[in-house]
C-alpha cells in the first residue's frame, strides 16, 4: 500500500525522484519513484543504521549480484544499483500488484483459476531463479506480488549463488522461519529444493488459506514441519500429488523447478527459461488475465510421486488428460480422493472453504483493475523561478 513520503525521507536516490513509501522493515524502506523519464521503479533503501555494518553490506551487495543475474517473466527485474553509497540502493521494476499475503488475510483463500495462475507461474519463477544458479531461500507470501498479468517474486534478500560456498553456513539459520523447507530450520545446507518446498507451502497457503503446517504457534508449526505429514485435505485435487511430493522431507525427492512446471501445464519437460516462459505464459494468458481458457486443466504425474496418481476431480473443473470428462461425472481409475478424505498427520479434518465473498465471481478471471492498487501520477517539477530585478 502507497503511503506518503515522512519528513525524514529522502526525496532523491541517485537519478530517481522519490513520490511515495510502499513499505519498510528494520533493513530499509522501498519507495515509489520515478525515472528522469518518468517511468515508475521501486527503490529499495537500505537502513542508515546498517549502512556501517559490514556484515550488512556484504549481504546486500550478495542480494543485489544475485538478482541481476536473474531474468525472467515473473521476477520482478533489477535495474540499477549502488552497493557504495552512504546508504547502499538498489532499483527494480515496479510491479502493480498486492502481495499473495495481504489478498489472503484481505479475502481469503484465492479462487481456482487464481492457484493454478500461481501454482504455474511461481514455478515459472523458480526456473528462472534456478537457472541463473541462484537459490532464493526466502520465497514467502510476502514476497510474492500478485499482479494483473500473473504473480512475480520478488526481494532476494537472503538469496546465495549456487557456486558460492561462502555464505551458508552450518547451524546458521537464514530465511523466515515458517516457511522453510526442514534442512533450513536445521540450519544445514539448503540448495534449490528448499525453494521448492517453499513453492508448496505459498501454493497451498494461496488455496486454502493457510499453512500446510498450521499450528497455535511458530514453535508448533517448526515441529510440525520437522515430524508430521501437511494437511493438504482443502487443496484442490489436481494438486495433491505435485504439492505432496514437494513436501517432502528428503529435498532429493522433491521435484526440481523445470518439473514442476511442466507437470502443472501437462508437458512432458520444459527446459530453460525461455520455454518456461513461453509456456507460463500461454496458461495465464488463458487462464489468469481473463483472454480464455486452458484447453485442458490436467496435470501430469510426476515419476516417483507416491501415491495414486491423480486425475480430474469434476467438482474442481479439471478434466482428465486428453481433456475429455467421463460420462455422469465419474471420476477416472486412479483419479483423486473424495473431498472428504481424513487428514494425515497432526491436523484435524477441515471441509473444503468455499469461495471468498466478494465481486469476482467463481471461475471468471478478474479484470486487470483487482490486483492493480492506484498510482499516483508523478509531481510535476515547476519550471525554475526567473530572478525578479
Amino acid at each position: 500500500m502507497l503511503t506518503p513520503l515522512l519528513e525524514e525521507d529522502p526525496r532523491q536516490i541517485g537519478p530517481y525522484r522519490l513520490q511515495n513509501r510502499i513499505g519498510a522493515g528494520g533493513m530499509g524502506t522501498v519507495y515509489l519513484g520515478f525515472t528522469p523519464d518518468q517511468r515508475a521503479v521501486a527503490v529499495k533503501v537500505a537502513a542508515e543504521d546498517l549502512a556501517e555494518d559490514v556484515e550488512f553490506r556484504s549481504r546486500f551487495e550478495r542480494e543485489v549480484h544475485a538478482a541481476l543475474r536473474v531474468r525472467g517473466n515473473a521476477v520482478a527485474a533489477v535495474l540499477d544499483a549502488d552497493t557504495e553509497a552512504l546508504a547502499p540502493w538498489m532499483v527494480t521494476e515496479y510491479v502493480e500488484g498486492i502481495s499473495l499475503a495481504q489478498a489472503v488475510r484481505a479475502r481469503g483463500r484465492l479462487e481456482n483459476h487464481l492457484v493454478r495462475g500461481l501454482a504455474v507461474g511461481l514455478a515459472d519463477a523458480l526456473v528462472a531463479i534456478h537457472s541463473a544458479g541462484v537459490v532464493h531461500r526466502d520465497l514467502k507470501p510476502s514476497n510474492i506480488l500478485l499482479a494483473w498479468d500473473g504473480p512475480k517474486v520478488i526481494d532476494f534478500g537472503v538469496a546465495h549463488l549456487t557456486d558460492s560456498s561462502t555464505l551458508t553456513r552450518t547451524g546458521h539459520v537464514i530465511g523466515t522461519l515458517a516457511w522453510m523447507s526442514p534442512e533450513q530450520m536445521r540450519g544445514e545446507p539448503s540448495g534449490s529444493s528448499a525453494d521448492v518446498f517453499a513453492w508448496a507451502n505459498c501454493v497451498t497457503y494461496g488455496a486454502t488459506g493457510r499453512h500446510p503446517f498450521h499450528a497455535e504457534s511458530p514453535d508448533q508449526l517448526a515441529l510440525r514441519v520437522q515430524r508430521d505429514s501437511p494437511d493438504l485435505d482443502a487443496l484442490p485435487a489436481y494438486l495433491h500429488s505435485v504439492v505432496a511430493r514437494s513436501l517432502s522431507k528428503d529435498p532429493a525427492r522433491r521435484p526440481t523447478a523445470s518439473a514442476l512446471l511442466a507437470a502443472l501445464v501437462g508437458r512432458t519437460s520444459v527446459e530453460g527459461v525461455t520455454e518456461a516462459d513461453a509456456v507460463a505464459g500461454d496458461f495465464l494468458e488463458r487462464t489468469w488475465t481473463g483472454t480464455g481458457r486452458a484447453p485442458t486443466e490436467s496435470i501430469t504425474v510426476l515419476p516417483g510421486a507416491a501415491g495414486p496418481a491423480v486425475g480430474a476431480n469434476p467438482a474442481d473443473g479439471v478434466t482428465p488428460a486428453g481433456g475429455v470428462t467421463p460420462a455422469g461425472g465419474a471420476t477416472p481409475a486412479g483419479g483423486a480422493a473424495p473431498a472428504d478424505r481424513p487428514a494425515t498427520g497432526w491436523s484435524p479434518r477441515v471441509d473444503r472453504p468455499a469461495p471468498a465473498a466478494g465481486p469476482w465471481p467463481v471461475g471468471v478471471p478478474p479484470p486487470a483493475s483487482a490486483f492493480r492498487p492506484a498510482v499516483p501520477p508523478p509531481t510535476p517539477i515547476p519550471p525554475p523561478r526567473r530572478p525578479t530585478a
